[in-house]
């Protein structure tokens, strides 16, 4: 696993990668959706949690193949700013 931090554009960017099987990209739009697994014993729950807990604090999260290490690689940007209401 490889995690990486970075500013870029006033957003602190957070990549997290592995070497895994990576996400398959017929399922990668659909990934952060409540009860959406690949697994089989998962609930689906974490990646749709996580995406509503970033969004609440103006961020994004996103998830592509990770090119150096060739599992998944997951993205999450943050304003370095509190976002107004």
């Amino acid at each position: 696993m490889h995690i990486s931090a970075r500013i870029e554009h006033g957003e602190a960017v957070i990549s997290v990668e592995d070497s895994g099987a990576g996400v398959a990209e017929a399922v990668r739009d659909r990934v952060f959706e409540p009860y959406v697994t690949t697994k089989e014993h998962g609930t689906g729950l974490g990646l749709a949690i996580t995406m509503k807990i970033i969004v609440e604090h103006g961020g994004t999260l996103s998830v592509d193949a990770s090119p150096e290490f060739g599992g998944a690689r997951f993205t999450i940007t943050l304003p370095l700013t509190t976002p107004a209401r």
